[in-house]
């Protein structure tokens, strides 16, 4: 379809991510088999929603109906509808965007990561 290819980037391997991020306007992880999304938690950082399966720990990064979409694996006319809906409505893009550079701000700061294993280890000191 010749409108799509004008819409639609297929890349291949790419090194420079700020830069594609900064170009983006929706992430899409057709994924079957994850463990934890990087790409999914650095869009959001980057303020793009995401439409993924809800496989692994997508679910830590994606909050459905706030952040982004989570949809059943193996699901594509699923995923099509939601990647659809995003693209029409900037607002919703724009919302969900903002919810998920919050949400990732807060949940994944190096802060809380170093408290917890600082509380790991002592519960594991007190143990011996």
């Amino acid at each position: 379809n010749p409108s799509l290819k004008k819409k639609v980037v297929f890349t291949g391997f790419v090194d420079n991510m700020p830069q594609v991020y900064a170009a983006t306007d929706i992430l899409v992880s057709s994924s079957a088999r994850e463990s934890f999304g990087l790409a999914l938690a650095e869009a959001s950082a980057s303020g793009i929603p995401v439409v993924s399966t809800n496989i692994g720990g997508q679910s830590l990064i994606i909050q459905d109906g706030k952040t982004g979409f989570l949809i059943p694996p193996r699901k594509p006319q699923i995923l099509a509808k939601k990647v659809l809906l995003l693209a029409k409505n900037q607002q919703m893009r724009q919302r969900f965007g903002q919810n998920g550079r919050k949400k990732v701000f807060v949940k994944f700061r190096l802060k809380n990561y170093i408290e917890k294993v600082q509380k790991t280890y002592l519960e594991l000191v007190k143990k011996r």
